[in-house]
């Protein structure tokens, strides 16, 4: 099993190694990339599921169709990335994925107003 600190390890390593910026945040629930500023806004790693949504942030500035119009293209590919990177990849964290999916499928505009809904399909 992966400890934590290799896994904060990881992520400054990526980071890092693609110039991406680091911002430590208070709260979970918003956490966020800037893709043009190569900018993440992430909790410190103290559990698997920051690490999970610590790739998920990476994987906005370093996945595939991050400038795509619609959210749950860049979200879907996001996620993929981070499955395809992370050091382990538990059932926690899959299901932590599934349920942010869950979120934007849900309520698209909620947090990205403006936005068509597009099938992911």
């Amino acid at each position: 099993m992966t400890s934590i600190a290799e896994m904060d390890r990881h992520i400054r390593s990526l980071c890092e190694a693609n110039e991406i910026s680091i911002t430590f945040i208070g709260k979970d629930d918003e956490a966020r990339a800037v893709y043009w500023l190569r900018e993440i806004f992430i909790v410190r790693i103290r559990f698997a599921l920051d690490y999970a949504t610590a790739l998920h942030e990476v994987g906005h500035v370093l996945g595939r169709h991050q400038t795509s119009a619609v959210v749950l293209v860049r979200e879907r590919w996001a996620w993929e990335w981070a499955r395809r990177h992370a050091i382990e990849w538990t059932p926690a964290m899959e299901a932590h994925a599934q349920r942010c999916m869950d979120y934007y499928r849900a309520a698209p505009y909620r947090r990205v107003p403006n936005e068509l809904i597009v099938s992911e399909d």
